[in-house]
């Protein structure tokens, strides 16, 4: 939408090509009842590129958030809900636990610690940057539950989405003095209050956004809204089935809108869908998916106080069950005022031995054993079956199928294939990182109109 939006601005004529029923992807509503919810928790950021933001900030009335407001996230571990800091606290571990981890660490001050990268496991990551207590006690674990597989089997891409390189194991003035004296402890160390972290670790970081009120939605039906007045055309429930190319050129395409077959010239083709779509159209022969996706749903509670969940906008699970995060959007967004009701959203996996029922039960449990309400306080939990998705297992042999796609695409050497689909192999999913990644590919339309 946003890519569209762009090009239209400076005269090139734009079709946008949508599978669905409706336009926004994970920022469409959730509808039950008199209620509209997120799909899940979603806070986009902006990009630094003014044309982009502008975009977003003319779409419906946004908040933005910069510094330590930005991404106030906190964590359960151990049962104990930590609304200072996304971090696992080491220190709820036996102390002789917490010491072993920090001898550990200390220790491999002088050894090369790799970063973030598709080829690397998380076990060799985590024992290169932690050492084996800390993947004992804290690691392993978590991995099963998140990913339900070994940290040998999974790319350490996934500490893109789970953040877990540091651990609080020190108090603030301690965590300080580590983190100023050498970056191998900045890398590791976590502020156990991340309301107070000095300002020069937090300065010139791009602001996170949210629609003012509640519901991404809000900033879909903006974008809409300049789609109509660009008069950019549309087509809803409609599928690319062919891209015919001649020579280094894409010259066509054939869609299918429902049913209705039809071959469209064109003088390019702006991809935005999945890669394996893309990659399966240009020809290539399928790459099976090796570690399946894990059924993953959002369940909405509705509450008549105000959890207790000080103000972050969300806490990530590490605890054993199949709540992934939990999420406060009446700190982050203005709720609808309907009775005075607060909404907790809660992102877990699907359990096979547990029905519906059993498992609304176990929630209210789970809510009061953490301390954020209490059972008396919660008037609904809603389960639909709109909210629920695949839960993408970020395994050594999953970031390769998806690297050789990348590759396969990227060979085919299409000069007006503009390949601006996720590319988690590379670390390119997040929207902002998305929407860079696409505003660098189409920069030559961006300069000419050459595009009809």
């Amino acid at each position: 939408m946003v890519n569209a939006i762009l090009l239209a601005q400076i005269g090139h004529k734009v079709s946008l090509v949508e599978t669905s029923d409706a336009l926004g992807g994970l920022f469409k509503s959730v509808k039950v009842d008199d209620w509209s919810f997120d799909q899940g928790l979603y806070i986009p950021q902006l990009t630094g590129i003014d044309c982009i933001d502008q975009i977003f900030l003319k779409s419906c009335e946004i908040n933005i958030r910069s510094e330590s407001e930005k991404d106030i996230a906190g964590n359960v571990f151990k049962q104990i809900h930590n609304e200072n800091s996304q971090f696992i606290d080491a220190r709820l571990l036996p102390k002789e636990t917490t010491a072993k981890i920090v001898m550990e660490m200390i220790e491999r001050i002088s050894q090369e610690s790799g970063g973030i990268n598709q080829a690397q496991d998380m076990e060799s990551y985590f024992k290169s940057h932690f050492g084996t207590e800390a993947v004992n006690f804290i690691y392993d674990a978590i991995s099963q539950r998140f990913w339900r597989k070994d940290l040998k089997s999974l790319s350490s891409i996934a500490l893109k989405v789970v953040h877990m390189p540091r651990l609080v194991m020190f108090n603030q003035e301690v965590s300080r003095t580590l983190k100023d004296s050498h970056k191998y402890f900045d890398d590791r160390v976590a502020y156990p209050d991340q309301l107070k972290i000095p300002q020069n670790f937090i300065e010139g970081k791009t602001s996170s956004i949210y629609p003012k009120r509640f519901g991404l939605f809000h900033l879909v039906d903006g974008l809409t809204r300049m789609i109509n007045d660009l008069d950019i055309e549309v087509r809803m429930n409609t599928r690319i089935e062919s891209i015919k190319t001649s020579g280094s050129k894409i010259v066509n395409v054939g869609i299918n809108q429902a049913g209705n077959k039809e071959v469209i010239r064109t003088d390019g083709v702006l991809w935005c869908g999945a890669t394996e779509a893309l990659h399966r159209i240009l020809g290539f022969k399928a790459e099976p998916l090796l570690d399946k996706s894990i059924p993953h749903r959002t369940h909405y509670v509705i509450c008549n106080t105000k959890p207790k969940a000080g103000r972050v906008y969300w806490s990530w699970d590490f605890d054993e069950n199949n709540v992934i995060r939990i999420s406060f959007p009446h700190n982050y967004s203005c709720i609808s005022d309907k009775d005075k009701k607060y909404l907790v959203m809660v992102e877990a996996h699907d359990d096979p031995k547990m029905s519906e029922s059993e498992f609304k039960v176990w929630l209210v449990k789970y809510l009061e054993g953490i301390g954020l309400t209490s059972r008396r306080d919660i008037t609904h939990i809603y389960s639909p079956e709109s909210s629920k998705r695949q839960f993408f297992v970020p395994s050594l042999r999953n970031i390769k199928r998806d690297s050789n796609m990348v590759s396969d695409i990227g060979n085919r050497d299409l000069v007006n294939l503009y390949f601006c689909s996720a590319k988690i192999s590379d670390g390119i999913f997040y929207l902002h990182d998305l929407l860079k990644d696409s505003h660098e590919r189409i920069s030559d339309l961006l300069e000419m109109n050459t595009w009809n």
